[in-house]
């Protein structure tokens, strides 16, 4: 209804409400209707986006964004996530030692923060909160300044785990944002944030605790993207936790951490 009635809107009214320009970020998740409706009411238009990390049905924006920006830069390298958390995006993207995946492109700093990666046995989601906090009350010690999230593929998970923090010691330092009950500004006070995949679009942890991950198998689509966005959250720390079997693309991200096998002698298999 909104975008009928900009489109509606005649010239006249338009210049009325002309920017001087317009940044669009995360522009992979706008609809091409979106980025046409935008385009009137500047003709600058800054955008940044990667479709990797699309996780909604709305598909082409860059595309069109492409056609109406006159020019486009490709970025090279990345600094947000530790090498560990890399090679689990590049096993969900099938891009494991290739000059395309994360890893190839990090610049993270490795030596003064190493990452570590942890995929725990499948448990019950009160038994995974238990493990989330004992882990969380060091990271909110380790790291004093950055953000910890604790995120689940689904918004009924999301709400236990939320009632189960609330009754620890942790209630405090936690904060939700969901969108059944309406996002907030970020309280710097309350360091740990609870939410969704999709919720947490956009943001980065230090430490990041994915709770309840089979239930990425709940979605028809778009599951390989849900995955790496997830997972690219993380900057230093990343848990990954379950009640059951995980699905393909996180599979494939836990294969990714296994080291490479061992080289074959030839001539061992030629002997005797």
């Amino acid at each position: 209804m909104i975008l009928q009635k900009l489109r509606d809107l005649d010239d006249h009214q338009v210049d009325d409400h002309r920017l001087d320009a317009i940044l669009l970020d995360e522009c992979q998740d706008y609809s091409v209707d979106e980025i046409d409706i935008i385009a009137r009411f500047s003709k600058r238009i800054f955008a940044a986006g990667d479709n990797r990390q699309r996780i909604y049905k709305q598909n082409g924006a860059i595309d069109k964004l492409k056609k109406i920006c006159p020019s486009v830069s490709v970025l090279t390298y990345h600094y947000r996530n530790g090498i560990k958390i890399c090679r689990v995006a590049d096993g969900i993207t099938n891009l494991v030692g290739s000059k395309d995946g994360l890893e190839a492109t990090a610049q993270y700093k490795e030596a003064d923060a190493p990452s570590q990666v942890l995929f725990t046995d499948p448990d019950s989601l009160p038994d995974q909160v238990i493990k989330a906090v004992a882990s969380l009350q060091g990271q909110l010690r380790a790291y004093p300044t950055g953000m910890l999230g604790v995120l689940c593929p689904r918004i009924e998970d999301v709400k236990e785990v939320w009632d189960l923090l609330s009754g620890t010691h942790l209630r405090s330092d936690i904060q939700l944002q969901l969108s059944t009950t309406g996002y907030s500004a970020l309280d710097p006070e309350r360091r740990i944030l609870v939410g969704t995949i999709h919720g947490a679009k956009g943001l980065e942890f230090r430490a990041l605790h994915l709770l309840a991950m089979e239930g990425i198998g709940k979605f028809r689509t778009g599951r390989t993207r849900l995955a790496y966005t997830a997972v690219t959250r993380a900057k230093t720390s990343l848990t990954i936790y379950r009640c059951g079997a995980l699905i393909g693309p996180l599979q494939n991200g836990e294969a990714a951490l296994a080291p490479p096998p061992a080289s074959i002698d030839l001539k061992s298999l030629f002997s005797g």
